[in-house]
Parts: C-alpha cells; structure tokens; sequence
C-alpha cells in the first residue's frame, strides 16, 4: 500500500515538473500561477480587511447606541432629517419619491409612496428619536405605475445576506465546532459537527440554508456593477449595441449569434466543459444611455446597461442584471463556494472590458481567443448589402436624404451620369450636415455633386473580410462601395454587416480602430 502511493505520488510530482517546465508554455503557466497567488493573498488580506473594519464600525456604533441610552440628545433640524432619509432606503423601494421638511422638530412628508410601504414609512418617521409632529402629505398610490416617481427600477433588498463581520464570525464559530467534533466520537459530536459545517456553509455562501438545502422557495439572483472608463460614451455604445463583441471581453460568453427581431442566441460555458444556451431579446434602446433586454423565450431573466457621463471626461458604466441558474440552486452556491458565481465572473470581466477598451487590446484569456472562427473564408458578398440606393451627381440634396430615410441608412454612394453604375463619389449624413447647413448653405438649392467625397474606396465582391477591414481601418471609414469586375456598383458594406455576420474578433478589430479611432 505505501509503495502504491509513493508510486502515485512520484508519478504526481513527475507530472506536474513536466506541466510547469515545459519548454513552450511552461513559462507562461509558472507566470500565471503566480499571478493568481499573489491575487488570492490580495483578495484574503482585502477580505480580512473589510471584516476587521467592519466589526470595529458595528463595535462603535453599540457604543454610541449604549451611550445614548444614558444621555439626553438634542437634534438638530439637520440630524432629525439625515437619520429619516437613512431609515426611509430601508423601508420603501423609492426613498428619493419621498420628499422630507423638519423644522423645529417638526417633520412634513410630501411625495408618493406605495401602499403596502406606506406603513413602514409611518413607522420608520414616528421612531426617530427627536422628531415631533408629522405632517403627512403623502400621496399613496397601488402600483408603481401611477406616477413616473414610483417606476425606478431599484434591485430588491436582499435582507438574507449577513455582513461581512457577521460572516466572519459564523465561519470561526463553525470551524470551532467542527475541528470539536472531529475529535470526538459520539451522537453529540456529530451534531455539532453537522452545526459547524451548516456554518461554514452558510458564511461561505452568504445564502440562507433553506437554499443551500434546496427547501423553500428559489428567487432569482441579481447581480449589478458599476465601473468608470476613459472611451466617450459614444464610442461605448458602438461596442455594448453589438452582443456579439462579448466573446472578445467575457471569458464565459464562447459566442453570441444574431437570430432576427432583435433576439440573440448565447452560448456559454456550463460544468465540466459542457455548453449552456439561452435566447434573449432586446426590448429597448436610448442611443448612447441605455440598452434593456428580457428572456426571449420565457427564461425569468432581465438586464440593462447605462451609460453616464462622469467627472474628468469619464464614462460611467452601470450594468444590472436578474436571473435565475441555468444549473439552479445547487449550481449557484457550489459556484459561490469556489469563486465561480457570475458576480465574480461580472466584476472580472468588465475589467477585461475596461482594458480592451482603453489599450486596445483582447485578453489573453477571452473567450474569442479560445472559440475563435476563421475569416479569411469569409467573403465581401457572404456580409455585403446587396439592394443599395445610389444617386448621381445631378441629384438634389433633398432627394439624397429621402434615399437616406427609406433605406435607413447613413450613406448614399454617387454613380456617373451615363447610367453605367461606376461610382464617382459617396455622400455620408455628416457631408451633408458640415458641407451645407456648418457653411450657412440651402441644401434644398444643391445637387450631390457639390457635398460628395470624391474619394471612392471600393472592394470587390469575392474580396475577403480580413482585407475588407484592413481598407475600412487604413481610410478611418465606417462603410465603403462594393463594385464587380466591371467596376459596376453592386452593393455596399459597412461596419453593421460586418458586426451581424462577421466572426466576433474580426468585430472587435475593426470597431477598436475604427470608432475608437475615429
């Protein structure tokens, strides 16, 4: 038996000297497990950190709560206020609907309330030490939808989550219990043995031991985050309006495909190298602020990104999601356990987004690096648009931007007048905002010839997309002409076909150097 081991043990250590000095990638594995020590020494001592401040914050505010019932308090105005607007966050799912006035004790209440909150919130101001008479002008409504003050989505109050002091605490106790328990051999051993590893699992998990025992009811889980950027709020949403540009960040998101009617179909890792997928529809947009979507197929999931401006010309990115675990309650707290829960997965994979957008470059470990799909197969005609407006030299300006409104689009090329469909010229939305309008000139008075770029780039269409972006990069332009062997107009390609068909790195690319670029 312990020539066995030491067989296995030999054959271990083999293994893992082979694993770490190999001679191509042994260097690169020795550098990123020493990454993530350090990273698991910064993220423990941060850990340790934040539950030692904590305790000493709970510690202070006993004191002072035992101090007060010794000594008589005199509250200003001021207190009286700030202590009702810190109570009204933990009763009332809109605090800033509820507008509060104290003076000389008095306390006026004006705004909306609802009306299964409306008693909290009595009982929460009558409980302020200090505050006298209350003058309710309250207006009490039964759905958030009768007034705009009410609709804020805020995330549900997660009442079943202990502290970070709380949790540090149950972890010793249940440690305690169990190293007790182990060194014992009897019933009450075993149950104090059980008790420890209940609360080491429920420190651990932060989670209720109805979920860890999957008894009760399961809610869904909601997961929100915020970070701040240096890329314009512009150039972000060219990048956040396209799902399929996830790959290139998010580590987990091996591919996301565009299926029609604003529905995407996404592909995700699941346990033990398995895949999971789910559809979801885009249920609306504000340019440049915010994107909603919803499960597209009855899956009780939603989410939505914002996007603020923030100081020192940062872009502010808030990003909030609920769902329910594809692997449901037993996948999640193991995912806890380990690190793996998609909070954690969250936080490091808008990092990635923040270095990819601010450096340019794909992360080594993003899932495009890994799922990566081949595009020197892919052709101009397998992306292009083929049914294209064009218009010619003569053609009024007035005309051109009808052409624009009918095809939804942001650029009209301009052929020759002999009817041959040889391109002479392109004319874009801003031609003819800074070549008419910028230069106090009636665009309803002029013809295309006077505002076009005379500067046609074009491509043809069994050229590849590899070399089709390298033009679009080289020119800093969004959209370019696609002609035959004759030179004849067939079609025209742009940065939304590629970002609809094209492989996600190929995507990528092009959207960094071009509207980051621009």
């Amino acid at each position: 038996m312990r020539n066995s081991t030491a067989i296995l043990g030999a054959l271990g250590f083999g293994a893992g000297l082979m694993y770490f000095l190999d001679p191509d990638r042994g260097r690169r594995r020795r550098v990123m497990v020493a990454d993530k020590a350090l990273h698991l020494s910064k993220k423990c001592d941060w850990e340790a950190r934040r539950k030692a401040a904590d305790v000493c914050n709970r510690v202070s505010g006993l004191i002072v709560e035992t101090e007060k019932l010794f000594a008589s308090e005199q509250l200003t105005d001021g207190q009286i206020e700030g202590r009702i607007r810190a109570r009204l966050g933990h009763v009332c799912d809109n605090p800033s609907a509820i507008k509060t006035i104290v003076q000389n004790g008095a306390v006026m209440l004006e705004g909306h309330v609802l009306s299964d909150e409306y008693k909290a919130v009595r009982g929460e101001v009558d409980a302020i030490a200090g505050a006298g008479r209350v003058i309710d002008r309250l207006e009490i409504h039964d759905s958030k939808d009768d007034h705009p003050a009410l609709r804020h989505r805020h995330r549900e109050r997660d009442t079943e989550r202990w502290s970070p002091g709380m949790r540090a605490a149950a972890a010793s106790a249940g440690g305690g219990l169990l190293l007790f328990g182990l060194g014992k051999r009897n019933l009450a051993a075993s149950v104090l043995s059980a008790a420890g590893i209940g609360l080491l699992a429920r420190s651990a998990a932060n989670r209720p031991l109805s979920d860890l025992l999957a008894t009760g009811e399961w809610k869904a889980l909601h997961v929100d985050k915020t970070i701040n950027t240096g890329v314009a709020r512009d150039r972000l949403f060219d990048i956040l309006k396209y799902p399929q540009y996830f790959p290139n960040f998010m580590r987990h998101v091996r591919k996301v495909e565009p299926i029609g009617d604003r529905r995407f179909r996404w592909t995700v890792d699941g346990p033990v190298g398995t895949e999971v997928n789910w559809t979801v529809r885009i249920t609306g947009a504000a340019p440049n602020e915010e994107i909603h979507w919803a499960g597209a197929d009855g899956e009780e999931h939603w989410g939505f990104i914002r996007l603020e401006t923030a100081e020192m010309g940062m872009t502010r990115l808030h990003f909030e999601m609920n769902y329910v675990p594809a692997a449901g309650r037993a996948g999640q707290v193991f995912a806890q356990l380990f690190g793996a829960d998609p909070k954690s997965i969250l936080d490091d994979d808008l990092l990635r987004l923040k270095t990819y957008l601010e450096k340019g470059k794909l992360p080594h470990d993003a899932a495009a690096r890994r799922y990566e799909t081949a595009s020197s197969e892919l052709r101009v005609a397998d992306v292009m648009t083929q049914s294209v407006a064009a218009a010619t030299v003569d053609t009024s300006l007035h005309d051109v931007a009808q052409m624009m409104a009918d095809f939804d689009c942001g650029a009209i090329p301009v052929v020759d007048r002999d009817g041959g469909l040889h391109p002479v010229g392109m004319i874009t939305d801003r031609d003819l905002a800074l070549r008419t309008v910028a230069h106090n000139k009636n665009p309803l008075t002029m013809i295309a010839g006077e505002v076009m770029t005379d500067n046609v780039i074009a491509v043809n269409p069994e050229t590849n997309v590899e070399e089709c972006i390298e033009k679009m990069e080289l020119a800093q332009v969004r959209r370019i002409a696609v002609v035959d062997d004759a030179g004849k107009l067939c079609g025209m390609i742009s940065q939304s076909d590629i970002a609809l068909r094209a492989p996600a790195m190929d995507t990528a690319e092009l959207v960094r150097d071009i509207s980051l670029g621009a």
